[in-house]
């Protein structure tokens, strides 16, 4: 009786179609495609930008978090914040989450806003899909069981490649971190600041900007695969490739999906949040884990 429904309610809706003019027909037919195809075939926020987004846009975001980061070191450098004798073995823990992240986070926000302004509403929300809804906070957990499921699965391929799993630098600068006052920023760059960021830069601007000529699937293949590719800029990645471009393909991939389907970045933001959470939290207390 109950399998009926669904013929019963396409039945309704047609009648409806029948009798209705050109814009509850149009409405009506979305519907029936929202019925048909749960998965949206086109950008969650249905507003379209004035302008399109293109491609260049996304290198632009990246160019303003580099040019600022490099701003803020330099500046760090003259003010006598990072000594400059320290530079030749490596960026200093401290500078980096101090000074460098949160540079190169607004950077890339500037950015990103004047891309929106230029081209679109000028709101993050209505161009971006930026939204964080406080029942989707249990996505958290969503994140953290990725990184260990990955982590575990994983674990065998590294291990017989006679690989680390996370060589990130970013990674090792959260090693070096051991004061309470550098932990807690930290944990507010990479578990608030980044996943914000890396999701209006990925899942916001690029997955919107594939999905402006490519089908779902497609979109966010290739966002993923960027995703993953973007990551091992960082020194000491490209050797871990065998395994990190597998785990950030799959965690890009679902998050792709979490932003497309549930029409906006919250459900993303705290997946990639826990993720970033579990694995900081690793490797304050537990480096040893083998995720």
């Amino acid at each position: 009786m109950n399998g009926c429904y669904p013929l019963r309610r396409l039945s309704r809706v047609g009648h409806r179609l029948r009798v209705s003019g050109p814009t509850e027909l149009l409405h009506e037919r979305r519907k029936i495609q929202d019925f048909l195809h749960p998965l949206p075939s086109r950008p969650v926020i249905d507003q379209t930008p004035q302008r399109r987004f293109t491609y260049v846009d996304f290198i632009l975001v990246f160019a303003a978090g580099l040019l600022t980061s490099i701003i803020a070191t330099i500046a760090a450098v003259a003010a006598g914040a990072i000594p400059l004798d320290e530079l030749t073995t490596g960026i200093p823990s401290r500078a980096v989450f101090w000074i460098i992240l949160p540079a190169q986070v607004f950077g890339q926000l500037l950015a990103l806003a004047w891309i929106a302004q230029r081209k679109a509403t000028g709101k993050l929300s209505t161009d971006y899909g930026l939204l964080v809804k406080i029942r989707d906070i249990w996505y958290l957990l969503v994140g953290g069981a990725l990184l260990i499921g990955l982590g575990l699965a994983l674990s065998p391929l590294a291990q017989a490649l006679g690989i680390d799993q996370s060589p990130q630098d970013v990674v090792q600068a959260v090693a070096g971190v051991s004061d309470a006052a550098s932990r807690i920023v930290v944990l507010l760059g990479v578990v608030v600041l980044s996943p914000v960021i890396e999701e209006l830069w990925f899942r916001g601007l690029l997955l919107r900007t594939l999905l402006q000529k490519r089908s779902v699937v497609s979109a966010i293949i290739i966002q993923a695969l960027v995703f993953a590719a973007f990551h091992l800029l960082d020194a000491g990645a490209i050797q871990a490739a065998a395994v990190v471009i597998p785990e950030l393909f799959i965690v890009g991939s679902i998050l792709g999906y979490l932003a497309v389907r549930s029409g906006n970045l919250s459900r993303s933001i705290f997946t990639h949040a826990g993720f970033n959470l579990i694995t900081t939290l690793a490797l304050f207390y537990a480096p040893n884990l083998p995720f």
